[in-house]
C-alpha cells in the first residue's frame, strides 16, 4: 500500500483506533495488543541492528529466555481461539 500525501497515511493511523477496526468488531484491547507486539519486534531489530548480532536474542542468560519462552506460551494460550468454526478445507 502506497500513500499519495502524510494525511491519506494519518487518515488511516486514526481508523485504526476505532473507527474501521470498530466497524469489524475488533476492540481497542486487541489494537493495543497488536502494538505491543509491534513494539517488541521493534526492539528486537534495534538490538539486533545495534549489536551486529542476528542471535543476540539466544545470547541472553538462559532464566531470562527461559521468563520470555514462558511468557509467549502463557500469551499463545490466554489469546487462543479454542471454539472456532471448522476449517473451510476439511470441508472437501
Amino acid at each position: 500500500m502506497q500513500f499519495n500525501s502524510f494525511e491519506q497515511a494519518w487518515t488511516l493511523v486514526r481508523g485504526l483506533g476505532g473507527g474501521t477496526l470498530a466497524v469489524l468488531g475488533t476492540s481497542n484491547l486487541n489494537l493495543s495488543i497488536v502494538l505491543a507486539c509491534g513494539a517488541l519486534l521493534l526492539g528486537v531489530q534495534l538490538a539486533q541492528q545495534y549489536k551486529n548480532d542476528m542471535y543476540v536474542l539466544l545470547r541472553l542468560p538462559v532464566p531470562i529466555r527461559a521468563a520470555v519462552y514462558a511468557a509467549g506460551i502463557l500469551i499463545f494460550f490466554s489469546f487462543g481461539e479454542y471454539y472456532g468454526e471448522q476449517f473451510v478445507y476439511f470441508q472437501f
